[in-house]
């Protein structure tokens, strides 16, 4: 009976292991997206640890960082990164988006237009990256990000995120008809993401009860896209 425990235990530490091993990029940023982020730094903790120059590991497990709000050491591991690494143009975003977050906004400003220019303006992630960085700071620049973020959607048309974080911007601004139009981008692209059925139900909400039901539909529409989607349900909890 002792060797069956002991080979069990065995057999859970493996599989758990290949399981935390056996996550990509793209496992990841679906923790991240469904605001996981415990789970999320595990999988690029995991990523990085084995292959420090996995750029866009480091990349996102900044941004978990920062949605964990460890600022301090999501601009250590830029920093690091980019010793190593000075020319790649998420780690320079990446930097950037902390320098937002300090009120650093010349020298962001800097970072961004250097990861620009060195990967030509071509890349859809790279202008991604800098109009999230925006939307989500304070010291955001918005019509910079939507500026950025058109020149994404141009590139990559198949990229839900970029119109929700279009919609984000948008929303921002208070401009909840064109926030509206852009999260409809997302849900045309895929009708399966929920973060963009859910802020349409944010912008129904903030025009107060009368329209409760439009905002509710939403918000029912996003669990049903995507049963996982965690902000939905903390948002309809404090709700009621």
């Amino acid at each position: 009976m002792r060797k069956i425990k002991i080979i069990s235990l065995v057999l859970t530490i493996v599989l758990s292991g290949n399981m935390l091993f056996g996550q990509s990029i793209d496992d990841g940023k679906k923790l991240l997206y469904h605001e996981k982020f415990i789970s999320a730094k595990n999988a690029f903790n995991s990523l990085v640890t084995t292959n420090p120059n996995n750029a866009d590991a480091v990349y996102w497990l900044g941004q978990t960082l920062i949605g964990l709000e460890d600022t301090v050491g999501a601009k250590a591991l830029y920093q690091k990164a980019l010793q190593s690494n000075p020319n790649v143009p998420l780690l320079l975003v990446g930097m950037g988006h902390v320098q937002l977050l300090q009120n650093n906004t010349n020298d962001a400003r800097n970072a961004f237009e250097t990861a620009i220019n060195l990967s030509k303006g071509k890349d859809a992630n790279v202008l991604n990256a800098i109009g999230r960085a925006n939307v989500d700071a304070k010291a955001g620049d918005i019509p910079y990000a939507i500026d950025k973020l058109k020149l994404a959607a141009d590139k990559d048309k198949k990229n839900p995120d970029i119109w929700g974080n279009l919609g984000d911007a948008y929303r921002k601004m208070t401009d909840g008809a064109n926030a509206q139009v852009a999260y409809e981008g997302a849900l045309a692209i895929d009708p399966k993401y929920a973060k963009a059925s859910f802020m349409i139900g944010r912008i129904y909400q903030t025009q107060g009860r009368v329209q409760e039901g439009i905002y509710l539909k939403y918000y029912n529409n996003a669990m049903t896209e995507d049963p996982a989607y965690g902000p939905v349900y903390l948002w309809l909890v404090d709700y009621y």
